[in-house]
């Protein structure tokens, strides 16, 4: 079994190279990666961000 590593959005904004608030927009709008919610704790797994990018990325 693989286990994911799961990030806070302040890493994640990091890793995509976007601000927070960005990234916190994009969650509000469904329009971002796959995240999950622990408590108040918004986490994202860094597979999911790659993903992301990947089907997200342009020309």
């Amino acid at each position: 079994m693989e286990l994911s590593r799961l990030i806070s959005i302040y890493e994640a904004a990091r890793i995509l190279g976007i601000s927070v608030r960005t990234l916190e927009r994009h969650r509000q709008q469904k329009t971002g990666p796959v995240y999950c919610r622990l408590g108040r704790r918004v986490l994202y797994d860094v597979s999911e961000i790659v993903r992301w990018c990947e089907e997200n990325k342009t020309v």
